[in-house]
């Protein structure tokens, strides 16, 4: 259910010149493997993405917000969404996540079948598929979307920039949730398992 778009060039390096050179903060929960920056102002203008806001995204980036990501080893993030399961059953129609490399390199993502709040049986196993998403491309999807990140193919960590997006409103907080919409103390991962290839690449593409 995603959407790629084509990003001109000159927008994705200046976006970069704004990367900070030395992150400061690393994801909760499972991820110390991931650096991130959140920016404390909404919007994309400041980041010289109007454009992007006013042009490619135009209705879907009524309110957004932006943070950078960076790798410093792949170790796979758990499978996640990026709201609580109850913003999402009442705004997930709303809301979209937004990602794109600042490097050549590109960038790779895990993504699950997405699963409604009221989903089937928590019993079937659903393998993830990797994804890569290119320079020069934006992929945006539905921010029901389990997926997890987690991943490099260099030592300079694939840095990248991650979008929340909503056609309306954002809610207060992202927050991520790494448990079954309808048991809370079961983990996604019990049930949302690496690809089958996952090992393959861990060996001979990802560092």
């Amino acid at each position: 259910n995603g959407t790629l778009y084509d990003l001109p060039e000159a927008l994705i390096r200046h976006v970069k010149t704004q990367a900070p050179v030395q992150f400061s903060a690393r994801v909760a929960d499972f991820n110390d493997n991931l650096f991130y920056q959140m920016q404390s102002q909404k919007g994309l203008q400041h980041l010289g993405l109007a454009e992007l806001q006013n042009g490619l995204l135009e209705g879907q980036a009524n309110d957004a917000l932006g943070s950078f990501l960076n790798t410093d080893s792949t170790v796979p993030q758990p499978p996640h969404v990026d709201y609580t399961w109850e913003i999402l059953e009442e705004h997930g129609g709303e809301l979209q996540l937004g990602f794109f490399p600042l490097t050549e390199e590109g960038m790779f993502l895990q993504v699950w079948p997405t699963q409604p709040p009221h989903g089937a049986s928590l019993e079937k196993s659903i393998h993830g598929q990797i994804i890569y998403i290119p320079y020069g491309k934006l992929l945006v999807l539905p921010a029901t979307t389990i997926h997890g990140g987690g991943f490099r193919t260099s030592a300079n960590g694939n840095l990248r920039f991650h979008l929340y997006l909503s056609h309306s409103k954002l809610p207060d907080h992202q927050t991520n949730k790494y448990t079954e919409p309808n048991d809370k103390s079961r983990e996604l991962s019990e049930r949302y398992i690496n690809a089958p290839y996952m090992e393959e690449l861990l060996e001979h593409l990802f560092v």
